[in-house]
């Protein structure tokens, strides 16, 4: 049974997941595949080994509210995961943007250019993962008109002496 918070991720997201190692790729695509388990969802996976290889296809999916483009730095190309992400930014992605780089410094970069998350490298729990994609959904969802799932929440706004109450 979904939580609450997991109820914010899309059972139907679509993830890009950008990175030159095949291994690396493939157990990014594990690790995603558990939280679609997690929050009984089928995700898509489409998996690019560098910057120059996905711009194409940038326009196909950079509208999709419920994607998420996991992007490495060092992808063994001329163009860095930062291009990318500047790039993802320019075409006004919809989507979250996690990075995916394991160096605490190019992580904060990558937020630094509009990235929305952190992963890192070596990956996180499960847990972690579900925990920061809800988030982050949902603050999409307060900032957007577009829910990222057909949930609502409704809150009941407290009294100031019922605070403590729950």
């Amino acid at each position: 049974k979904r939580t609450t918070l997991e109820n914010f991720v899309p059972p139907d997201l679509a993830v890009v997941v950008v990175d030159d190692s095949r291994v690396i790729r493939k157990s990014i695509v594990a690790k995603f595949n558990a939280v679609a388990r997690r929050v009984d969802g089928t995700f898509h996976f489409t998996e690019y080994e560098s910057v120059e290889a996905v711009l194409p296809e940038l326009d196909n999916f950079a509208r999709n509210p419920r994607l998420v483009v996991t992007v490495d730095e060092n992808l063994n190309s001329p163009l860095t995961g930062s291009h990318l992400i500047s790039a993802l930014v320019d075409a006004n992605c919809q989507g979250l943007i996690a990075s995916a780089s394991g160096d605490p410094d190019v992580a904060k970069q990558h937020l630094n250019l509009g990235a929305n998350v952190v992963l890192g490298k070596p990956f996180p729990t499960t847990d972690y993962i579900v925990h920061t994609l809800a988030n982050a959904f949902r603050d999409r969802q307060g900032r957007h008109d577009s829910p990222a799932t057909t949930t609502t929440t409704t809150t009941k706004k407290k009294k100031k002496d019922d605070a403590g109450d729950e």
